[in-house]
């Protein structure tokens, strides 16, 4: 078999993505490799045809059970969650500065909770708060006692979400210690831990240093992100821009920067006239250094084990096999965490890597009309084609400008980087020296910034996309690898052979599918589809996504910033579910009242999207609503406010019905949440009732013109507070479920009275605090919940009965 290393190491990374799909016990799957890595040698020892495919059921079993024990392992802090600890424990990172608090790894020794004190060895993110005044900032190997508050770290609560839990549960964190002030931690010395890693940050600290004294911000940020991999010093505004350009990738340190690296170190090596032992020893050494400068990130462990091995390979005088020694680094790095293989960092790594070197003749092949240009596109190119799918996957982005400012971005890093490690150099022999060339490297950092943004900046410079299906990623693979296979004359003669001898058959074949294929769709874009709801979590606020069953897309209220959670949940949570739904326009938008809570969030969804109406009770314009007014105007977004008896037309199998405010608002003019807009939705048997903020007096005013409020699933008004319990009108309405959209908050919200009336009622509470998000589908006869978050109060799916 060729290449018996990639295979391998390909049925050990499949075993460890089976390992979350395959429900068998530990002891089978042990069992199962003992007995196939047993019949493999023995198969070996006697001649037996197959052995091979023996070994490879045994890696793959083997990757079952190492991913399986990495998923098992458990966390002896998360029994103490929620509750206040003592820790004294040692930095093993370096700090992490933001805005308001300071991040660091924390390797926990010894717990003092609930006055019992015992001994453990776990890591926790340790979050420090600050207060007034500047940041006290700790070291690696600091020793610190720490009295903070334990949690969980934020996990996905709305479809789609990027789950902040999952990410550092790949990294051994499991909880998150919470400090707030300086007041909580006690410096109490500090310990080497490990001399590699201490001289390294230490190392980088002062170049940090040197570079934030003797160049503009601005500069100083751009120069340390491409050297070190620290995209977090970036603005989220340059960030956002990068990415739109599609060059995002230029700061996690890989194969560009660890090329440099040991070609500085081969050529004082070739100077110095080193023998190849020492040489290789120095190769590895600068590459283990630089690994421990950018916190031994997937790319850099990949490019710095191919490396060595290649320059191991050249002086040995051994074939260097480029496929044989990224498997190896896949493999190293899946052994000593197979949970990696989720991370999109170690996937973009490793595919753009394969993808430069297995495209490229196909990519020179097609660009041999332009030779002027060919050597400078072949590598972007190639690149950009392995990665595709993976950027929509995980950042809903692909540039259109990415060739264009790739082929500027690679010229400048490279040089960029070059000096950026001259640099580091001389800052501890000649720093007069650094200072010129770290002047020369800013301002290309500068040059590069400025390209990056105007290329940005140009209309339609990226698409944004919907989340791919994982089985249309395949596909694509799939199809690349066989066009490539094709077009490459090992397989290009035999096609050309099957091809005139079955065309007729094939183009007979494909005309037969793609008719079948146009019949097909057209049945299923005519047939009856599912109302579905979707009530984010917005925290303490209201934002409704509603797909209609002829895929019409509306959305009731957009939450805010007065949701307590920490950011614009307009641009954060409501505007990336959007797009992440593959959603291009909106064909109703509805405020139901101008809170914050429940108005921000629409204001960056009228920037980001095509809107064809927007509707709102008839109020007198408060500061948020002008503000939203003259956006939609500016827009030239149609608006209308709308009263009870109006019908809103946007899907023909389904309606929608204004019930409240009337035509007489003003009787409710000391209170904003009973001008509410209360919609019913009806579709088939089933409808469904959202009420806005509205109180008791709005309720009683509805009941006493007695309008029509009885549905099968409500949305509970104003976050389930004690103001919307009128027991007449909720025995009115009558329904099947409930569900409140409520966050963290002082107002007490959901009130005990309201959450007991429904308990008594036996009817199912689902809230978005405790839940996620709350997905309601409803066909004309039934509908079923499902939640992002199981809990115990509620089962994680219930259907009507």
């Amino acid at each position: 078999m060729e290449r018996p290393l990639v295979f391998l190491v390909g049925s050990f990374a499949t075993g460890i993505w089976l390992g979350n799909i395959l429900p068998w016990p530990v002891e089978v799957l042990l069992f199962l490799g003992i007995a196939f890595v047993t019949f493999a040698y023995l198969g070996y020892r006697n001649g037996w045809r197959g052995v091979m495919a023996l070994v490879l059921v045994a890696m793959t079993l083997a990757g079952v059970l190492w991913g399986r024990l990495a998923v098992a392992e458990n966390s002896l802090l998360v029994p103490y969650v929620g509750k206040q600890v003592q820790v004294e424990g040692q930095v093993v990172s370096e700090a992490r500065v933001y805005e308001k608090r300071v991040v660091y790894d924390f390797r926990v020794r010894q717990l003092r909770a609930e006055n019992i004190t015992f001994p453990l060895k776990e890591k926790v993110q340790l979050i420090i708060y600050l207060g007034e005044g500047p940041a006290e900032i700790y070291h690696y190997g600091d020793v610190l006692e720490v009295r903070g508050n334990l949690s969980l770290p934020p996990e996905a609560r709305n479809p789609g979400e990027f789950s902040y839990r999952s990410y550092l549960r790949r990294h051994g964190i499991y909880t998150q210690l919470k400090v707030y002030g300086s007041n909580g931690v006690r410096w109490k010395g500090n310990r080497v831990g490990n001399p590699l890693i201490w001289e390294a940050l230490k190392a980088k600290g002062r170049v940090v240093t040197f570079l934030t004294e003797h160049l503009p911000p601005q500069q100083a940020r751009i120069l340390r992100a491409v050297l070190f991999g620290d995209k977090e010093v970036l603005e989220d505004g340059e960030q956002e821009r990068f990415l739109r350009a599609g060059v995002m990738h230029i700061f996690a340190v890989s194969g560009l920067h660890v090329g440099f690296l040991v070609a500085l170190v081969l050529g004082v090596s070739g100077a110095l006239r080193l023998n190849r032992g020492t040489t290789l020893g120095l190769v590895f050494l600068a590459c283990l250094f630089y690994g421990a400068l950018t916190g031994f990130a997937p790319s850099v462990v990949r490019a710095s084990i191919m490396a060595v091995v290649g320059v191991a390979a050249y002086y040995f005088g051994r074939e260097r096999d480029f496929y044989s020694s990224l498997a190896l680094a896949a493999f190293i790095l899946l052994i000593y965490n197979p949970l990696l293989l989720y991370d999109p960092g170690f996937q973009l790594s490793f595919i753009a890597t394969w993808g430069i070197v297995y495209f490229y003749p196909l990519v020179d092949g097609m660009l041999v009309w332009f030779p002027s240009w060919r050597r400078w596109l072949v590598v972007p190119i190639a690149a950009q084609l392995a990665v595709l799918p993976l950027s929509g996957y995980y950042f809903n982005t692909v540039s259109l400008v990415g060739l264009a400012a790739n082929l500027v971005a690679a010229s400048l890093v490279g040089i960029i980087v070059n000096l950026g490690l001259v640099v580091f150099i001389l800052v501890f022999l000649f720093p007069f020296l650094a200072e010129v060339l770290a002047y020369s490297a800013g301002a290309l950092a500068e040059l590069l910034e400025t390209t990056v943004n105007f290329l940005s900046e140009i209309p339609g410079a990226a698409l944004k996309v919907a989340t791919p299906e994982p089985w249309s990623v395949a596909a694509y693979f799939i199809l690349l690898v066989a066009g490539r296979e094709i077009w490459q004359h090992r397989h290009y003669e035999q096609f050309k052979r099957w091809w005139e001898e079955n065309r007729q058959k094939v183009v007979t074949s494909i005309a037969t599918l793609l008719l079948l294929s146009v019949m097909l769709l057209v049945l299923w874009e005519t047939r009856p589809g599912s109302l579905q709801l979707v009530f984010l979590d917005v925290g303490q606020g209201d934002a409704i996504y509603i797909k209609t069953p002829s895929g019409k897309h509306i959305l009731v209220d957009g939450g805010g910033s007065s949701s307590s959670m920490g950011f614009e949940v307009g641009e954060q949570i409501v505007v990336p579910f959007l797009v992440r739904q593959g959603i291009k326009k909106l064909d109703l938008v509805v405020n139901t009242h101008p809170h914050r809570d429940h108005l921000e969030g629409l204001l960056a969804v009228a920037r980001e999207f095509p809107i064809s109406l927007v509707v709102m009770p008839p109020v007198e314009p408060n500061e948020e609503l002008e503000e939203f007014l003259t956006l939609l105007n500016s827009r030239e977004i149609r608006y209308n406010f709308v009263r009870r008896g109006d019908r809103i037309e946007i899907d023909p199998l389904l309606t929608i019905e204004v019930l409240h405010p009337s035509h007489r608002p003003e009787e409710f003019r000391e209170n904003l949440n009973n001008y509410s807009l209360v919609l019913k939705i009806s579709y088939g048997d089933k409808s469904v009732l959202l009420t806005g903020d509205i109180e008791q007096e709005a309720m009683v005013e509805m009941l006493q013109r007695q309008v029509d409020v009885e549905a099968d699933i409500f949305k509970v008004s104003h976050h389930g507070s004690r103001f919307s319990l009128h027991k007449e009108f909720l025995e009115r309405v009558s329904p099947e479920v409930a569900v409140i959209s409520v966050g963290r908050n002082v107002f007490g919200h959901p009130s005990p009275e309201i959450l007991d009336y429904w308990r008594e009622r036996q009817v199912p509470v689902f809230r978005t605090d405790l839940h996620g998000a709350v997905i309601i589908d409803v066909d004309r006869r039934n509908w079923k919940v499902r939640t992002m978050l199981p809990h115990s109060e509620t089962v994680a799916w219930f259907s009507s009965r």
